[in-house]
């Protein structure tokens, strides 16, 4: 069963991990965003995941402006403000024979449909994830501590309790 909270002290007991290959910024569209997508075509699974400028304004909401993407040994933070949402990056986020597993996936994919209209395929959230483990293991696993339904805490202990040692 899941646990609808966490308290801090269980939070304390969780192991510190860090995503072990390297990390790469794309912000315009040339060779490195090419050789981007075409390494994250060449997975089975990739993490994924958004990031938007807060706002301290009630009512004001701003626009997606980061894209993380990530496969085993590779992460690429996608500066769509800067490279929006290409053709190249539409046909890898329609690909239905890639997996893309995140937190909170269906708000993610709302905002970038904000940006550029698309048909999302292959995408699973936290809840989902469990069961594409037993059949698929990723090589990492991008996650965010806010997500509906568990947090990012209860879901690395859940994760941690089953020996998995996934890097998140």
């Amino acid at each position: 069963m899941y646990k609808e909270s966490i308290t801090p002290d269980e939070i304390q007991k969780l192991e510190y991990t860090s995503f072990p290959g390297k990390i790469y910024v794309i912000d315009s569209v040339g060779a490195e965003f090419n050789r981007a997508i075409a390494y994250l075509r060449s997975q089975k699974v990739i993490g994924f995941d958004t990031e938007t400028r807060p706002s301290f304004t009630a009512g004001v909401t701003n626009k997606v402006s980061l894209l993380q993407l990530s496969g085993g040994d590779r992460c690429f933070l996608i500066r769509l403000n800067r490279v929006s949402m290409s053709r190249k990056l539409l046909a890898l986020l329609q690909n239905p024979a890639i997996e893309k597993i995140g937190a909170a996936v269906q708000n993610d994919i709302v905002s970038l449909n904000a940006l550029r209209r698309f048909k999302a395929c292959g995408f699973a959230d936290g809840k989902t994830l469990f069961e594409a483990l037993k059949s698929d293991i990723p090589e990492l696993i991008l996650l965010d501590i806010m997500m509906p339904r568990m947090d990012g805490y209860e879901f690395t202990k859940i994760l941690r309790e089953g020996d998995c040692n996934i890097p998140i």
